[in-house]
């Protein structure tokens, strides 16, 4: 189904003064993904769309806060990821911005997700509530340590694998999420 500009999504964006894009290389789950891009780079969101059937417009809220967050901090080191892919794959591609207490963005294309990268927590009250949850869930304590410098990039299947061979950024640790499954 193409991206339609005739949803409840598009408008609430228009009612906050936001002129979202269709999105360039929209995959088949983006039906509720528009374009906010910023020097370049395709920035999206998408709620998949809970606005359509909830009215509740707090995800796509705390996404475009996670957007200015992610811009402010980390637009460099995205758009050289953002840049790297496009240059491999000769094709549009976007950045989803997600939403949670620690800020991190997809990569994609029109085939899917290509890779996920982990970036810093929004704040230190989110880093130790995450450690708390961390511990309560291991049920013993353990030292943890974000480093605000060192991030991780999850590459979502063996083909995108393959790309990110000779990428190479001291500040990214790239790892296929097969290994973390378990799986090869």
């Amino acid at each position: 189904m193409p991206q339609s500009i005739m949803t409840k999504t598009y408008a609430l964006y228009l009612r906050m003064g936001i002129i979202p894009r269709i999105v360039r290389g929209n995959w088949k789950d983006g039906d509720y993904m528009y374009s906010h891009y910023y020097d370049d780079v395709q920035y999206t969101i998408d709620d998949f769309g809970d606005y359509e059937i909830d009215i509740d417009a707090t995800y796509l809220l705390d996404c475009l806060e996670a957007r200015e967050m992610l811009i402010s901090r980390h637009h460099a080191l995205i758009k050289e990821v953002y840049n790297y892919i496009k240059t491999k794959t000769k094709t549009h591609i976007w950045v989803r911005v997600n939403a949670g207490a620690q800020l991190n963005c997809t990569f994609g294309d029109n085939l899917g997700e290509v890779a996920h990268l982990r970036l810093d927590f929004v704040d230190d009250e989110r880093k130790q509530e995450a450690v708390q949850r961390l511990q309560e869930l291991l049920g013993i304590e353990v030292e943890v340590d974000f480093d605000r410098d060192n991030f991780t990039l999850i590459i979502s299947d063996a083909e995108s694998l393959e790309m990110f061979k000779e990428y190479e950024n001291p500040s990214i640790e790239v790892v296929f999420l097969g290994d973390l499954k378990g799986g090869h």
